[in-house]
């Protein structure tokens, strides 16, 4: 990582624009350059600045978050000392800083952080800041919430605020104090200042591993004391039970050789006697398939030698159907006659009975006739007496 520029407005003492550009000469091709002046010129203003835009925080306003001292706003509104916010020009309605850089991957981009008063006014409450990033090689800006912006600065400077602050920017004071420092204490201040502590506390656990590691190293010495070394006798008689051993094994590992052959052999034995049996099966089926194509053949043949005799079957075949329905026809008749006979009885039946019906009639017509005549008669008597006896 490579600081190009450094732009400030309205910071604490630096009122104003200002900006320090670190490809331009004189500072092109310098060195080592010191930034000296008076207190309150605005020295540890420019080192603000970096950290402002980097990481949003500064190390002498974590400082002051230890002392709890809270810092009178415009309007009467108490602010924390640690506040960043603090840092704007007194009488200034917003400032800003900026810082141009080279990433650890080779590109270019501008880190910015911004503070504001409400509708831009001196008398305005403060407003939350702003960090931002901007892509200077491509021209874009870096999408994302102020986290993201914050963890892709550390990505791109390859450090933390943390390790910034002890490698790249001491504290203001801090140096001093380990200059000034006794002997005994210069150790512990420099690890605060480098954040080596990391490698007392290492230090402490390699010695406390190697303690452990020497304890059991010399447990490991006491027991080989009490071990019996063998004598020249028990040696060769161990080596030679050894060599007995491994002929032995060799042994042992032909017959298993020899086993496992034959197991092989076995296995191949299964698997041909499978295979036969499998043959067997499709032999057998074969021979049921030509015997059933046999039979059809022989059923084929029959039925071409019943060419021949096709025509008189077919004739035959038809007297039949016709003797059949002349049965039938027969038969129809015959059941036909019955009825029409019965149907001729009933008939004749009631004739008959009409006839006699009609006798009976004619019967009762001649007597009513006979009464009728009898009452004109009758009639005609009275008539005459009637007229006699008016004459």
């Amino acid at each position: 990582m490579k600081i190009l520029r450094i732009s400030i407005e309205n910071l604490a003492s630096l009122s104003g624009v200002h900006q320090i550009d670190f490809t331009q000469e004189p500072l092109a091709s310098a060195g080592v350059f010191a930034i000296t002046g008076p207190t309150g010129a605005g020295k540890s203003t420019i080192l603000d600045a970096i950290c402002l835009s980097l990481y949003g925080k500064t190390p002498r306003f974590q400082k002051a978050k230890e002392q709890g001292v809270e810092i009178e706003d415009v309007g009467g509104v108490k602010l924390s000392q640690n506040d960043v916010r603090t840092i704007l020009s007194d009488g200034t309605a917003k400032g800003s800083c900026s810082i141009d850089f080279q990433g650890i991957d080779g590109q270019f981009y501008q880190a910015t952080w911004k503070v504001r008063r409400s509708r831009e006014k001196t008398d305005g409450a403060l407003q939350a800041d702003e960090q931002g990033l901007f892509n200077l090689s491509t021209n874009l800006p870096f999408p994302g919430k102020k986290t993201e912006v914050k963890n892709e600065i550390e990505r791109l400077v390859g450090l933390n605020f943390d390790q910034f602050t002890r490698s790249v920017l001491l504290a203001q004071g801090d140096f001093a104090a380990f200059l000034k420092a006794p002997k005994d204490e210069k150790a512990g201040l420099l690890e605060r200042l480098t954040g080596t502590e990391i490698y007392a506390q290492i230090s402490i656990e390699v010695y406390n591993r190697w303690k452990l590691e020497k304890g059991k190293l010399d447990e490991i010495k006491l027991r080989k004391d009490f071990i019996e070394l063998l004598s020249d006798e028990q040696r060769q008689h161990s080596e030679d039970e050894l060599k007995n051993l491994k002929s032995q094994l060799i042994t042992l590992e032909e017959i298993l050789q020899q086993l496992q052959n034959e197991l092989n052999w076995y296995s191949e034995n299964e698997k041909l006697e499978n295979k036969r049996t499998e043959a067997l099966s499709n032999r057998e089926k074969l021979e049921n398939a030509w015997n059933n194509l046999t039979s059809q053949v022989k059923e084929l043949k029959f039925l071409n030698e019943l060419e021949d005799v096709t025509p008189q079957i077919w004739e035959w075949k038809n007297l039949n159907e016709k003797s059949k329905n002349i049965d039938e026809r027969l038969t129809q008749l015959i059941t036909e006659k019955d009825k029409k006979a019965e149907e001729i009885n009933q008939t004749n039946n009631e004739i008959k009975t009409l006839n006699e019906t009609i006798k009976s009639i004619e019967k009762e017509i001649i007597e009513k006739e006979f009464i009728w005549k009898k009452g004109e008669d009758d009639a005609r008597n009275i008539l005459e007496l009637s007229n006699q006896i008016h004459n």
